[in-house]
């Protein structure tokens, strides 16, 4: 059977002592009822088999269960979010210490890699109601919303109504119009042309192909300009175009055959692949 305990009485000391100990703890009423729900578990799980079987008739052993369950969620959730948050600190170190590395130049690489962060404690968060089967949709349409402006396009949701809105282009034709920029680069390196002239010869070595999805008017010489300024620029935005700006920048400089084949096959090459991807 179960026995009652009987209280031992206290003096004033005792109780004035307790009193002064509850003016200064520091814990916040939810962190003791955490503690106290545990215990109540540790406590329930020591008893012996007959006691516990009269409490489960009473339904205590599944309100138990699922008390647990909660606590194991919450530890796991929480687990993840820290991971990401310590990843996010590591990411920024090792982006903005390889820019460094190879410009000289001190850069913050704080805001994509925050937007990245979001994403992945978003997604995190869902997956973990999910098991509880809980889904929302403003979290899936907050998840999009903030996959698009990692991409450089402005959320619809912060659109508003608007038929003049041009979409951004997806992150492949940005890396494409990446290595043109690069390409044109190279040609103010290596033929010392001005900037017209080489945007000019990046343009007449396009694969005709290409052209058509990369623009829906005609391609012109100030587009590639433009397309230098974007992804080529110190102050040029973090994405799939200036990563591709600076791949392909390192590529045409180790190349030391024909600059103009060289284009011509890697544009026969996207023109292909590009309307599977």
């Amino acid at each position: 059977m179960l026995c009652t305990l009987k209280p031992h009485p206290q003096n004033r000391k005792e109780k004035s002592a307790k009193k002064r100990r509850s003016k200064g703890d520091t814990k916040s009423k939810s962190e003791s009822d955490d503690i106290s729900e545990r215990k109540l578990i540790q406590g329930y799980n020591s008893l012996e088999p007959e006691e516990r079987k009269i409490l489960d008739d009473r339904g205590l052993k599944s309100r138990l269960k699922l008390l647990w369950d909660s606590f194991e969620f919450f530890d796991s959730i929480a687990q993840k979010l820290t991971e990401i948050d310590k990843h996010h600190d590591e990411e920024i170190f090792r982006h903005e210490a390889a820019y460094e590395a190879e410009t000289g130049e001190r850069t913050n690489f704080g805001p994509p890699v925050d937007l990245l962060s979001s994403i992945y404690a978003v997604t995190a968060v869902q997956r973990h109601l999910i098991e509880w089967r809980i889904e929302s949709v403003s979290l899936e349409r907050l998840r999009i919303a903030l996959i698009s402006a990692l991409h450089g396009s402005s959320p619809a949701m912060l659109l508003g109504p608007t038929r003049s809105h041009r979409p951004t282009d997806p992150p492949n034709v940005l890396e494409i119009k990446g290595m043109l920029a690069a390409a044109m680069y190279e040609y103010q390196r290596r033929n010392e042309l001005s900037r017209a002239d080489a945007a000019r010869a990046v343009l007449k070595n396009i694969w005709p192909n290409l052209k058509i999805h990369l623009s829906k008017g005609k391609i012109s010489v100030r587009m590639i300009q433009d397309w230098r300024d974007n992804f080529g620029a110190l102050s040029a935005k973090p994405g799939p175009g200036r990563d591709s700006y600076r791949d392909f920048k390192k590529a045409f400089a180790a190349n030391l055959g024909s600059h103009d084949q060289y284009i011509q096959l890697l544009t026969f090459h996207y023109g292909r692949v590009l309307p599977n991807l």
